[in-house]
């Protein structure tokens, strides 16, 4: 992968990526809604900067807005006015109706322009834009473009950022790189548009506020420094606690994660808590005690939380006061399982081990810590490079309880290589 400077030909190639990822639902519109939308972002930017592939292949963008007045080229910004004139030009040519939707482009532009006191500051740099090709997620090209553009902001004066979202975006991922949301804004238009703006610097290197990085090890010799103050939140939740080897976490009502399978509905709001690792091979270890869940599906236990759609977690889950569900899903690409076995209600306490071997892991369980039980292997289509490894917690229904993990550690890979049957040649390992 390639960042370089946006070029005229990227124009395209981009608007399709925009009218894929926010209008698919627009059939044949959804092109000239991507390039409406695209005009509008690069009106009220001064640079943008493209991933490309070895083929030059356009992967993502991200446009930037400096804070110093001297960089705002007025030019450009009017070589992509008339861009968007053709556009509306030609849309009207080919009898083309875009009425309904293009308000809603616009109407996010109002929003911004609502919200533009937040962007007044001095040395605030802005992100309208950053997008993934729906094919190109999760290879690190989202963070490799908000490197790039960082770094060009802050060559241009930049000491704070603030980077906008909307709806239907996956905007957890910028909490998780430690910046916070400050703004947001709902239209009165029917479907509602909705924009969030984020503040801070994003933590891209390290883990979480020390940005220490594990000591990188082998099959053989693990890692074992994990300290809790490296931990970072995707959703922090109203009431947490954390010592020197326990975590509390209280749970809200309405807290949960799924996509799609059997219930068709999508829940991705449960608090979860991480390490993030580059570590090939490991084993995390966490104790959870959840003696105070009382109501159907109450739950906490271990995690890999990459995104909405890519995830793992492992816990027990109260059913009726006669039996729980100690149990696991599974989440690739958005569509999630769920292996269960019945174990008794007074169950109040439960160890997981979870193991990774680059991309496939392993799930195990036990009551003292020591005699150990598989639960789960699987893959996580995603789940190669950098991760993210913790806890989570959270209650479905309407019903709250606090969560307790302690004996967290991060060590060497428990899971050993197989030794069995050998490899197909033609399999990749």
């Amino acid at each position: 992968m390639q960042i370089r400077k946006f070029h005229g030909r990227d124009f395209e190639p981009v608007s399709r990526i925009m009218g894929a990822t926010w209008y698919a639902d627009q059939g044949s519109r959804s092109y000239w809604l991507g390039a409406e939308e695209l005009c509008i972002h690069l009106m009220k930017s001064d640079y943008a900067l493209t991933a490309v592939d070895e083929k030059d292949q356009v992967l993502g963008v991200v446009l930037v807005r400096s804070p110093r007045e001297e960089d705002h080229d007025s030019q450009l910004r009017g070589v992509w006015q008339q861009q968007l004139t053709n556009l509306e030009m030609m849309m009207r040519m080919l009898a083309i109706d875009v009425r309904s939707a293009l308000s809603l482009v616009h109407d996010e532009g109002r929003l911004m322009d609502n919200a533009s006191d937040t962007f007044d500051n001095e040395g605030i740099g802005v992100m309208p834009l950053v997008i993934v090709a729906p094919e190109a997620r999760g290879q690190g090209v989202a963070k490799a473009l908000l490197r790039a553009g960082l770094d060009w902001l802050m060559e241009h004066g930049t000491t704070e950022l603030r980077l906008v979202t909307s709806d239907d975006c996956d905007w957890q991922v910028y909490e998780r790189w430690g910046m916070r949301r400050v703004l947001a804004a709902k239209s009165s238009a029917e479907p509602s548009i909705g924009i969030y703006v984020y503040q801070g610097l994003p933590q891209l290197e390290g883990h979480g506020v020390s940005g220490n990085k594990l000591e990188r090890g082998n099959e053989e010799n693990g890692t074992s420094n994990m300290k809790i103050e490296q931990m970072v939140w995707t959703r922090e939740p109203k009431e947490w606690a954390a010592g020197d080897d326990v975590i509390s976490i209280t749970t809200e009502p309405g807290t949960d994660l799924w996509q799609r399978t059997y219930y068709h509905f999508r829940n991705d709001n449960a608090p979860v808590l991480q390490l993030e690792t580059d570590e090939p091979y490991f084993s995390f270890v966490v104790r959870t005690d959840f003696s105070g869940a009382g109501h159907r599906f109450d739950q906490c236990g271990v995690a890999i939380y990459l995104d909405s759609d890519n995830w793992i977690k492992g816990s027990v889950e109260y059913e009726d006061g006669v039996i729980q569900h100690l149990g696991s899903v599974v989440t690739n690409h958005g569509w999630s399982d769920w292996a269960t076995t019945e174990i008794p209600a007074d169950v109040r306490e439960m160890w997981y081990r979870l193991s990774r071997r680059e991309d496939d892991y392993r799930i195990d369980c036990c009551e003292d810590g020591e005699h150990w039980r598989q639960m789960r292997v699987c893959h996580l289509h995603e789940g190669l490079g950098t991760i993210r490894v913790g806890v989570y917690a959270c209650s479905p229904e309407d019903s709250s309880f606090t969560a307790r993990f302690t004996d967290l550690s991060l060590g060497p890979c428990a899971w050993e290589a197989h030794d069995g049957q050998q490899p197909d040649e033609d399999i990749e390992a």
